[in-house]
């Protein structure tokens, strides 16, 4: 069956390491970089798991400068805004960077689909090419808005990361993908929707924050939904799901960014206010999840 089954790309979502003063520690998030790749996951994305929106423009240039470094060994994509403002003054320092793949955040309020429709023509005829744009709650652009701005060049894919009840009865995710089609859409919702992202409605890619912690066993669970062995990839599922759990529970940036430094990958720091460290009484929950976690992707 090589070569007949559709190319999913696995997109690692990754947090940033930061030192005490709030500096990025590039050595650190790039020994994470390296671990991922090591364990066969070439595609990185750092935006929302980074926590970019919180970041300073000078703490964004020193994460543009490590993406560089990193995008010598495959390919980067960077987040950016969420705000039109803050994505104009970032504009430059990514011409300068040569990144090509850009994710727009996702802005909350103020905000309106005609507003934000015309936010990402805006910096997509700065930054001369279309943008990925993060969709995260339900109508957030509409899709007659999305296909004006996929035939005007202004967006090049859409990843989808709203949050249902049944990730497989979506309305607005059916519409969505008849306006970018299959091929242009990516998973933004990570192991909890990847069998239906995946198996079910064929996105050509997936973005994934365990992938910090197990890329192989990640890339394994893709590897088996392309031939349709539904039943081991539930079984790798298992423990990844325990995690994720405690991630929606405790706050899936959080726990991601400390998982990581409990499991000796690299080192992380401290977060990026406005969030703030696990707390000790829900760690155990944290560390237990993660030492699951990495038993199993051992055996």
């Amino acid at each position: 069956m090589a070569g007949t089954e559709p190319v999913v790309r696995l997109v690692a979502d990754l947090p940033v390491a930061l030192n005490d003063n709030l500096s990025v520690n590039a050595s650190e998030t790039l020994r994470l970089a390296a671990h991922v790749r090591a364990g066969g996951v070439p595609e990185l994305l750092f935006s929302g798991n980074a926590n970019l929106s919180a970041f300073s423009l000078a703490q964004f240039e020193t994460v543009l400068d490590l993406a560089g470094e990193a995008a010598r060994y495959g390919p980067v994509t960077i987040g950016i805004g969420p705000e039109l403002g803050r994505m104009l003054d970032q504009a430059p320092l990514i011409e300068r960077s040569g990144l090509k793949d850009v994710l727009v955040l996702p802005i909350h309020a103020p905000a309106d689909t005609h507003g934000t429709a015309d936010g990402i023509r805006h910096i997509a005829d700065r930054l001369g090419r279309g943008v990925i744009v993060d969709l995260i709650r339900d109508n957030h652009l509409r899709p007659v808005t999305l296909r004006k701005l996929l035939d005007e060049g202004s967006i090049v894919a859409a990843r989808y990361s709203v949050q249902m009840p049944n990730p497989g009865d979506d309305g607005y995710l059916d519409r969505v993908i008849e306006v970018m089609t299959r091929e242009r859409m990516i998973g933004g919702l990570g192991e909890a929707a990847i069998l239906d992202h995946l198996a079910v409605r064929r996105f050509g890619a997936i973005t994934s924050g365990a992938a910090a912690l197990v890329p192989a066993r990640i890339r394994a669970v893709v590897e088996a939904i392309a031939i349709s062995d539904m039943a081991l990839a539930r079984r790798l599922l298992t423990p990844v799901l325990e995690l994720e759990r405690v991630r929606a529970m405790l706050g899936p940036i959080q726990v991601l960014h400390d998982a990581v430094t409990h499991a000796g990958i690299a080192a992380m720091g401290r977060q990026m206010p406005m969030l703030s460290p696990v707390k000790v009484k829900y760690r155990a929950d944290m560390e237990a999840g993660v030492e699951a976690l990495l038993a199993s992707a051992r055996a």
